[in-house]
């Protein structure tokens, strides 16, 4: 019974969309993105920072982009930023604009599968298809 778990745990990791999804993606599904706060998460969210590559190549393999989501809040009004690099690329940089996915949001919340922005007026919300994350790399 012991070992029962940890097979079917690979086995539903391995057939399930979603489940890779949530293990690849740099933040815990359900990050709020505020006003008032920057932050940086990386791929994958659950590990520790000194497993993340190790543990990204044993659940996500090279089947997935290792990728890191940095949140700039807006000031004075203005929007903030989410920009979406890859790790394992050479040009890394924060402000680089080879960003696999860059957008503008006053707040949003991360999901496995989307991130629902809310723009200026807090009304409008930001549903984008394309996070690197649920991308296979046939």
């Amino acid at each position: 019974a012991v070992l029962l778990f940890p097979i079917c745990l690979a086995m539903y990791v391995h057939f399930s969309d979603y489940a890779k999804n949530v293990m690849c993606m740099p933040c815990a599904p359900g990050t709020e993105l505020t006003e008032t706060e920057s932050l940086s998460c990386e791929a994958p969210w659950w590990a520790s920072q000194e497993y993340k590559a190790d543990a990204h190549l044993l659940f996500c393999g090279n089947y997935r982009k290792r990728t890191r989501l940095t949140w700039t809040p807006g000031t004075q009004g203005y929007m903030g930023n989410f920009l979406v690099h890859d790790v394992t690329s050479r040009s890394n940089d924060e402000n680089d604009a080879a960003a696999l996915l860059d957008k503008r949001a006053t707040r949003a919340t991360v999901f496995a599968e989307y991130i629902d922005g809310v723009r200026l007026n807090k009304i409008e919300h930001i549903r984008d298809a394309f996070l690197p994350w649920t991308q296979d790399l046939n």
